[in-house]
């Protein structure tokens, strides 16, 4: 498993790697964890989420979908975080 710093580095590298090609390099993580059907652990996480709440697939489509758009065509190795607000705390 890659850290979120591998991650970023691994897409901003295929950026400035392949940019001018005209290829955009678009990456989506999503943690699923091997605990993710622990009760104890799901109540925990959604408590110290700012939204309060586990993310669900259609939470994650929206930035999917401007992602892959024309709307987002001069974006390239950019880290678009959607996760309810769980990396601000």
């Amino acid at each position: 498993m890659f850290s979120l710093t591998d991650r970023i580095a691994l897409v901003s590298g295929s950026a400035r790697g392949i940019g001018r090609e005209t290829a955009r390099t678009l990456a989506v993580f999503i943690e699923a964890g091997v605990l993710a059907n622990v009760q104890a652990l799901d109540q925990m996480l959604e408590n110290m989420t700012p939204l309060g709440r586990m993310g669900q697939p259609d939470d994650i489509a929206g930035v999917v979908a401007f992602l892959a758009s024309d709307a987002a065509k001069f974006m390239t190795g950019a880290v678009v975080t959607a996760d309810g607000g769980f990396s601000t705390i």
